[in-house]
């Protein structure tokens, strides 16, 4: 009710403002409470409202349920009636002397009755208690958009140029962090590429330098440009001095101490064996 009469008195206010010489008139709040002004006092009459209050159950005052609608309801079906769970052992017959043949009788057929009927019985997996299941509800996600992201705002004004002035800032910060991502992938190729020459250098004068030929005497020969380096043997990497990364570190200490241990093994001495009489050794007595 209140958005029909709000528009058709908006549409009547923008033709009133064409009319007096406006063109394409854009309301604000001010226009937006003189159009509620104009319609706030007969927007709905008494009858719209003695109506509206019926509808939820409330008439003279009082609350009056049977005036509710309930053909929309929904209505939850009826809880299922619980049943009496099955025995697994049969029972004792009456008039029957316990212990007799007639007794036992008539309890094996009474359970051989009841395993039958428990194997014909369609037993899920969650009422065997095998397979339990959780069911999670989906949260609703929640929109982040303010107010001033979209139509409706209180101030009606320039909300295209907000939206778009949005959007072209996020696309500059997109573009950014695309040319930089590709800016520190090319950085590192290329390091990953002077890395592998230097490796190459080094392994070409490995174990004799062969990068440059015997100067003739009295000259002095160069010095390698690859002497003084070494392979890490852990990480594949050319150092000055041992590698200093945590994960080089710790494989050198393990092997360190495997190879400590393997040097104490071969370093210990056989046990002496026992001299037995008669092994071709000769006594001081037998001597003399």
């Amino acid at each position: 009710m209140y958005h029909e009469a709000y528009n058709k008195a908006k549409r009547r206010y923008k033709q009133e403002l064409k009319d007096s010489g406006v063109v394409n008139p854009r309301l604000s709040i001010v226009d937006f409470i003189k159009i509620n002004a104009l319609i706030w006092s007969n927007w709905w009459t008494p009858n719209d409202r003695r109506a509206a209050f019926r509808q939820v159950g409330i008439c003279q005052g009082k609350v009056a349920a049977e005036l509710v609608n309930r053909e929309k309801f929904y209505m939850p079906p009826p809880p299922p009636t619980p049943t009496a769970p099955m025995s697994l052992v049969a029972e004792s017959p009456e008039g029957v002397a316990k212990g007799s043949t007639e007794y036992w009788k008539v309890k094996y057929e009474r359970q051989v009755a009841i395993t039958e009927r428990l194997a014909k019985t369609e037993v899920g997996p969650k009422e065997a208690g095998i397979l339990e299941v959780t069911v999670q509800q989906k949260r609703k996600p929640v929109s982040s958009m303010r107010i001033t992201d979209g139509h409706g705002s209180s101030e009606l004004t320039g909300l295209l140029e907000k939206i778009q002035s949005k959007k072209a800032t996020a696309a500059a910060a997109d573009a950014t962090k695309s040319a930089t991502a590709a800016d520190r992938a090319a950085k590192k190729a290329e390091s990953d590429a002077a890395a592998a020459a230097e490796l190459a250098k080094w392994r070409y004068c490995q174990p004799v330098c062969a990068c440059q030929s015997a100067p003739a005497p009295p000259a002095r020969p160069l010095p390698c440009p690859m002497a003084g380096w070494r392979l890490c043997p852990f990480c594949d990497t050319l150092k000055k001095r041992q590698c200093g990364a945590k994960a080089c570190k710790e494989a050198a200490e393990a092997a360190c101490g495997a190879g400590s241990l393997r040097e104490g093994e071969t370093q210990e001495e056989p046990e002496s064996e026992s001299e037995e009489p008669g092994s071709g050794q000769v006594s001081e007595s037998e001597r003399e």
